[in-house]
């Protein structure tokens, strides 16, 4: 994958995020940002800001994780949303980029379950 091409996604490899307050011993690991939303995975949430509602789930509370469509469409980069499923039911909507950068999105949040467990 070259992560160069990814418009709006990117790999983190510093231990901050600027606009994000991370606790302790928390790292952050994918990145995701749109003109108004930034979307973070770390070690242990994902987290999203945006100007409408701030929301956030930690990783050993998901039950289930829904791409739907992280090809995209071809020829074009777009974002979409991906769907969360907590333990308890409850639904959690995120921001994505699809094609490629899908792809980096979907092995950090994978990766990070299966450490949780």
């Amino acid at each position: 994958m070259d992560s160069d091409t990814w418009l709006y996604s990117k790999v983190i490899a510093t231990p901050t995020v600027d606009g994000f307050d991370l606790e302790n011993e928390e790292l952050p690991v994918f990145l995701i940002k749109s003109n108004n939303i930034k979307t973070l995975v770390t070690t242990r949430r994902i987290i999203e800001i945006s100007g409408i509602e701030n929301k956030s789930v930690m990783i050993t509370d998901i039950e289930k994780v829904n791409y739907d469509n992280p090809k995209g469409y071809p020829g074009k980069i777009l974002l979409s949303t991906f769907k969360i499923i907590r333990l308890n039911g409850a639904e959690l909507h995120f921001q994505f980029e699809t094609g490629a950068a899908a792809v980096g999105l979907i092995y950090s949040i994978n990766t990070l379950r299966t450490l949780s467990k």
